[in-house]
């Protein structure tokens, strides 16, 4: 069983109190996903149980199941795909105004890592590897 990590607009320590206005709408971030990475598998809305997206991600020989929560704000995929690419693009497609946060549920709430357009590959590998 893989571990399930997320990005999200707020700290994850914080998720009870903390709030954002940023909602991704789920038709944009399809359309955005298919033209960066066409080789990306939309699942339809039948196949979904409370995701507003579902699609299989596949780049560079890597995949994996990523959903775009219910509530418009949260991604979440497991740990065992590959998605450094993945995560800099979102960080990238998702206003500046709105800060990105990477966190997995294998650690407590309070360690996480912002990402930002300086984050690096191996950033990301510490962070997942402590």
């Amino acid at each position: 069983m893989g571990v399930n990590c997320f990005l999200t607009p707020f700290q994850p320590d914080k998720w009870e109190t903390e709030k954002s206005d940023l909602v991704i709408d789920p038709s944009e971030l399809e359309n955005a996903l298919i033209e960066k990475w066409p080789d990306t598998t939309i699942y339809p809305e039948d196949d979904r149980t409370s995701e507003l997206l579902l699609w299989n991600f596949n780049h560079k020989g890597h995949g994996g199941l990523i959903n775009l929560m219910g509530d418009g704000q949260i991604v979440s995929f497991m740990i065992d795909v590959y998605l450094f690419d993945f995560i800099q693009w979102y960080r990238s497609y998702i206003p500046d105004k709105y800060p990105i946060f990477f966190s997995c549920d294998c650690y407590d709430e309070s360690y996480f890592l912002q990402i930002n357009e300086s984050t690096k590959e191996s950033d990301l590998e510490q962070h997942v590897s402590r």
